[in-house]
């Protein structure tokens, strides 16, 4: 009866996902419950079917709508055009009472499946790879960062902070350890992880074809007084799509055909990633830029700085003959000089302006933090962002020296623990690395971690769920495979 069962879930899997995302297509951007609730059994259904006989695949029937959709809060397209990926990112990403009419839901539809679909793998693995005997390192690493942000929340709680404001400033940060979770029980070898990162991929190509054909169609390949085309995460997933196409090039047995799809992935692909114009994802490929030689093995770490050694003298080369440029060939000086001169940018000044409040709340709070619960109090003014950005009080920009003004050292020291390990561990990795598949999940994850920090210290980096859930995927998915390094070295 159970085969039979399975079978026939099995026969019905495309009609189902058919159904479901149809139906989530004519719901559009005011939903009736009644057919949400349909959309949710259809979507009970396939979870089903995965969990009990494809368990890795789960996780993509919420990693996927996360990355192909687009998030209200990242203003796709400058409301220019509003294509479905934005009408079905509102239902998606947005909380349950305003986007689906569910009364005191403040969560997403994407936490929401979040938490199932952890709840679901911890059900499954909490005996086996996710047991605290069998996942001490893993377990250490993924709660640096929930405790902190407990601390802060008990901190807020006993100055009387306001509950809801706490749950606001606290739940994005929250999901990484889910995350975290989901990968270490899905990658437990490279062909899961070449799976999730060829999905990704894919989707990153689609994302430049529909912004490629809305630029010419609705810009006339103009941006005119916009600042950027796509949301910001779009230009940070361009940079690891094609991190990931350089290594399926080094892997590839065909290296001719490998090497021409990669080059028809990276020309349009650059070419949008340099009309996006987005200077903290520039500034991050810079940071990571210069780890790059630390990262490679030991037999090629002479061919590693000699290139390193080439690109820098060609890179500086280019900058200074286009200082002062206008047009896109001179946007990597540009970016260089704005992050420099606080008049070249009134984002600057702002950023400036944020970071001396944070300064003051440090100084009178040093021992605890002002804790979670409250805004950030306004001594140095600050231009009025409110029309665009209505948290820009409860969740600055500077997401860094948020963790430190509301959260004190103790959460600031546990969230910088939580990033060094992430950084030193995969950097042996990569040196010890004998093959490029040991190779490409540390180099990756350390290239996420510092472009991430930039976004984190300049652009509201905790609080964007999709950069997160791609981080937790990879850091978990890595400590697996630092598990298997350390059994096979011989370390418990």
């Amino acid at each position: 009866m159970a085969t039979i069962m399975s079978s026939v879930l099995q026969n019905t899997l495309p009609l189902t996902m058919a159904l479901g995302f149809g139906l989530l297509l004519l719901m559009g951007p005011s939903l009736n419950l009644a057919l949400f609730l349909m959309f949710l059994l259809l979507l009970g259904l396939v979870f089903f079917l995965v969990i009990k006989s494809k368990t890795h695949l789960a996780p993509l029937f919420v990693f996927v709508p996360a990355l192909a959709l687009d998030a209200p809060w990242g203003r796709p397209f400058n409301d220019v055009a509003q294509p479905l990926t934005e009408i079905l990112g509102d239902v998606f990403f947005s909380a349950a009472h305003k986007s689906l009419g569910l009364p005191g839901v403040s969560f997403s539809l994407f936490e929401i499946l979040t938490f199932v679909l952890t709840f679901i793998l911890w059900l499954k693995y909490k005996k086996s790879d996710l047991s605290v005997s069998s996942a001490r390192l893993f377990w250490l690493v993924t709660l640096l960062v929930p405790l902190g942000i407990c601390f802060s929340i008990i901190t807020g709680i006993f100055r009387g902070h306001d509950v809801g404001l706490i749950l606001t400033q606290s739940r994005s940060l929250l999901t990484l350890p889910f995350w975290m979770m989901i990968g270490y029980a899905v990658f437990s070898g490279h062909e899961r992880v070449a799976l999730f990162m060829n999905i990704l991929t894919v989707i990153v190509v689609a994302k430049v074809l529909q912004a490629l054909w809305i630029f010419s169609r609705q810009y006339s390949f103009n941006l005119g007084s916009y600042e950027f085309l796509v949301e910001h995460i779009t230009s940070d997933l361009i940079v690891t799509a094609l991190i990931w196409s350089v290594f399926l090039c080094l892997m590839a047995k065909n290296k001719i055909m490998a090497c021409l799809s990669f080059l028809a992935v990276m020309i349009p692909s650059a070419y949008i990633y340099i009309i996006n114009d987005r200077r903290a994802s520039f500034a991050g490929c810079g940071l990571f830029s210069l780890i790059i030689p630390f990262l490679c093995p030991k037999k090629y770490r002479f061919l590693c700085a000699l290139t390193f050694s080439g690109l820098v003298v060609l890179s500086s080369t280019y900058v200074a003959l286009t200082w002062g440029m206008s047009g896109p060939l001179g946007f990597p000086a540009r970016t260089i000089q704005s992050l420099f001169d606080n008049k070249e940018d009134t984002s600057n000044l702002y950023r400036v302006a944020e970071n001396k409040n944070f300064a003051y709340v440090i100084r009178d709070n040093p021992a605890l933090g002002l804790g979670l619960g409250t805004r950030l109090p306004i001594v140095e003014k600050m231009a009025d962002i409110s029309s665009i950005y209505e948290n820009y009080d409860l969740l600055p920009h500077n997401t860094l020296m948020f963790l430190w003004a509301f959260g004190g050292p103790i959460t600031f020291s546990l969230f910088s623990l939580f990033i060094i390990f992430l950084i030193a561990a995969p950097t042996q990795s990569c040196i010890n690395a004998h093959h490029w598949v040991d190779f490409s999940l540390p180099f990756i994850l350390i290239s996420m971690i510092t472009r991430w920090l930039v976004y984190v210290m300049t652009d509201i980096g905790l609080t964007e769920v999709r950069f997160l859930m791609i981080i937790g995927l990879v850091a978990g998915g890595y400590l697996r495979q630092y598990k298997r390094e350390a059994a096979y070295l011989g370390i418990s």
